[in-house]
């Protein structure tokens, strides 16, 4: 009996045993096949996951489109899907096999390349893959979508990608000054830096996603596509024939504005320009930013304005006869017309055509120096043009604000000398005249805002005005720019350039023209702006560029004759 009871007693204690230590031989058991069998496979696993961890997935940015007349669009900013192509052996168990096959895939295309910082042959690859097998390799930066589709086809555990958006202007010059560029930021995402693409960021950047994990994402928001004012045709003929004209009249540069009434640019072609896709190659940055927003003395043209306040002030009278004497002498400055001549006996509407600028001066001591100020900050001459690109400044009347102004300073000014304003200040100016004195904004993007800025001057005055000019193209300096069967306006400028280190003005010259047609019921306005060229004024330069783009617009928008009295003439 005791003897049965020690058995039992013996198995017991087995149990007891068997019981407690079983449970360790399985956590023992877990263990090794983590550790040990399945070790190399855990370990991948979280390779896997860590190149999945929280990353930026930046969003696909907005293209920019052009239109014609006949709403075809035209893309002139876009943005390609590419990928980085990267190589980690520890993501494969056939980590040689699958190198081999990327290998031969590359070099039966004629190329196998890595980063900008490597060298580009296959042998650089082999020895990074060989003394450090467990690095991840970047092999490629932005491939495209063919090459992509043929790696991943592939379906090579080692192998994973990087999407990016390339950004790309398909028709390179066009437009340059006018869209900008983009660039990485620090964040390595693109950034508008100049033109639209800066001044429309916001709207074409859309919103980064974010790769939480493997199996979690938050997908990222396009940006926006925008589409311009702006016509292809329009653009291609008056970049063509600015870049002619720069080069015909030995010009350092030169800009062509086409414009609605309403302010919606349909062309803004300007010379020099560049390639915007090697933008990073141009040596002078002054290049990425457009002269049509810059300031500079206008001459003439300013005339349009002193005459605009002379009939709003109810000073003017185009048959009011004044002695022309060539010269005055204002505060112990000299000032003259531009060829030094007296005229005598002279109607101010004649003056206008002729361009004289002892008219002008003439007319603003009618005027008066606070009423003409006043109208100079009627058109907004104080301040930053109203249009749609960055970096803006305000014309600069500091020549008629400041404590020392004395008269001969309004006297230049009338004539549009020691004061500077932008060529898109005076495409307003232009615009409201057209536009029987409402001034709006300048516009390109095409679903953009048109904002009335006010009722300007009186639409009696705007007629006025539109009259005189047509006068300047009848029978004063814009004579060449006459259309038979169009009645058009005009208003020609040259002005001396100051010099930059020291009081004084060079023997260089810039030369404007504005116009308005047709004038019965205008469509377009224009201005064009020679800088620096070799000889001639403003007649001889400005003048035919401008024929050359009505020609154009007349054809190629079919308009029809608004001067019914020639047309009837023989």
């Amino acid at each position: 009996m005791a003897k049965l009871l020690k058995t039992k007693l013996k198995n017991t204690d087995l149990i007891i045993i068997l019981v407690n230590i079983l449970p360790w031989v399985f956590v023992i058991f877990n263990l090794y096949n983590l550790q040990i069998v399945k070790a190399d496979d855990f370990r991948k696993n979280i390779e896997k996951k860590e190149s999945s961890k929280f990353s930026t997935i930046h969003p696909r940015r907005g293209q920019i489109y052009v239109r014609d007349k006949n709403n075809n669009v035209y893309p002139v900013a876009i943005s390609l899907r590419t990928y980085n192509l990267y190589f980690n052996p520890k993501l494969s168990k056939n980590a040689d096999e699958d190198f081999r096959a990327l290998k031969k895939i590359f070099l039966d295309l004629g190329y196998f390349v890595t980063d900008k910082n490597s060298s580009s042959s296959s042998s650089t690859i082999q020895t990074q893959f060989s003394r450090a097998p467990d690095k991840t390799i970047l092999l490629k930066k932005e491939i495209n979508e063919e090459l992509f589709g043929i790696v991943r086809n592939l379906n090579l555990q080692a192998v994973f990608f990087e999407e990016h958006y390339k950004r790309v202007y398909p028709e390179k010059d066009f437009l340059s000054s006018i869209i900008g560029f983009v660039s990485k930021n620090k964040e390595d995402f693109l950034e508008g830096k100049y033109g639209i693409e800066k001044y429309y960021d916001e709207l074409l950047s859309g919103e980064s996603g974010y790769q939480l994990s493997v199996d979690k994402m938050q997908a990222p928001i396009s940006g926006k596509n925008i589409v311009l004012n702006i016509d292809y045709f329009v653009q291609k003929e008056a970049e063509k024939i600015i870049k002619e004209a720069v080069k015909d009249y030995g010009a350092q540069g030169g800009l062509v504005v086409v414009s609605e009434p309403n302010g919606k640019i349909i062309a803004l072609a300007e010379d020099p320009s560049f390639d915007i896709n090697k933008f990073n190659e141009v040596p002078d940055y002054e290049i990425f930013r457009t002269k049509f927003t810059q300031n500079y003395e206008p001459g003439s043209v300013m005339k349009t304005i002193t005459y605009t306040s002379g009939i709003e002030n109810k000073v003017f009278d185009e048959n009011k006869i004044y002695n022309d004497t060539g010269f005055v002498v204002m505060n112990g400055w000299t000032i003259s017309n531009f060829d030094k001549k007296a005229r005598g006996k002279i109607t101010l509407g004649e003056a206008f055509e002729q361009s004289l600028n002892m008219g002008s001066v003439h007319l603003e001591g009618l005027i008066g120096n606070n009423n003409f100020l006043n109208t100079l900050k009627k058109f907004k001459l104080d301040k930053p043009p109203a249009v749609d690109l960055p970096s803006l400044d305000s014309g600069n009347l500091q020549n008629l604000t400041s404590p020392f102004v004395r008269d001969v300073n309004f006297a230049t000014a009338s004539y549009g000398h020691g004061i500077s304003v932008s060529p898109a200040h005076l495409l307003m100016a232009v615009n409201t005249i057209a536009k029987d004195g409402k001034m709006t904004n300048i516009s390109f993007l095409s679903d953009g805002k048109i904002i009335e800025l006010g009722n300007i001057i009186k639409p009696t005055t705007a007629l006025r005005m539109k009259n005189l000019m047509e006068r300047v193209v009848l029978n004063g300096g814009g004579k060449i720019a006459k259309t038979h069967g169009f009645r058009i306006g005009g208003k020609t400028g040259t002005a001396f350039v100051p010099m930059e280190n020291k009081k004084g003005y060079s023997e260089d010259v810039i030369n404007t023209f504005v116009a308005i047609f047709p004038l019965t019921n205008p469509k377009y306005t224009m201005l064009v702006k020679i800088d620096r060229p070799a000889a001639g004024l403003s007649m001889v330069t400005t003048v035919p560029i401008a024929k050359k783009m009505i020609e154009f617009l007349i054809n190629y928008y079919n308009l029809q004759p608004d001067n019914s009295e020639e047309l009837l003439k023989k």
